[in-house]
This record gives C-alpha cells, sequence and structure tokens, in this order.
C-alpha cells in the first residue's frame, strides 16, 4: 500500500476515480495500492510513499519550495515594476 498526496492548489477529492481526504492544511491525501499509486508518480505536485509520514513531510517540502519559488518570483515582479515607473516630477 502506498501513500498518496496531492498539494496543488484546488485539489478535488475525487481524482481519477480515486477518493482523497482533504487535510487541514488543503492537501488532499488517499490510500491505495501500489499499482494505482503509479499513475500519479510522474505528475508535478503528486507524492507518493510508502507511508503516509514520510509522504507528508515530502508535500510539506515540495509545498516549501514552490511556495519560496513563488515569493521570489513575486519579489522579482515588484523591483521590475517599480523600477518600470516614470520618475516623479520634482515641481510637484
Amino acid at each position: 500500500m502506498k501513500t498518496v498526496i496531492c498539494n496543488r492548489p484546488n485539489a478535488s477529492e475525487l481524482i481519477n476515480g480515486i477518493t482523497f481526504i482533504r487535510g487541514k492544511d488543503d492537501s488532499v491525501a488517499a490510500t491505495m495500492s501500489d499499482e494505482e499509486a503509479k499513475q500519479f508518480e510522474d505528475f508535478p505536485g503528486y507524492i507518493v510513499a510508502d507511508n503516509p509520514k514520510a509522504a507528508k513531510a515530502a508535500a510539506d517540502e515540495a509545498a516549501a519550495a514552490a511556495k519560496a519559488e513563488a515569493d521570489a518570483a513575486a519579489a522579482a515582479k515588484a523591483e521590475a515594476d517599480k523600477a518600470a515607473q516614470p520618475p516623479a516630477d520634482p515641481k510637484k
């Protein structure tokens, strides 16, 4: 048996006919056979592990990395937007 956690935003509670349970952090998780879990291994946002604790730890790590990447992109955009502003008129 494998545990699959999906930490993608707006994840459904029914994915490929498998019922997932929503967690407190808005991720969804399900325990399933090894064969069923294989279909999720290659998709971003899905963590497959032999036990729930390992899957949760891997999902938390992936979510933290995604948040850090999103925060860095937002900061870079804010800096670029600021740099693109015309200089203030000194007469005003």
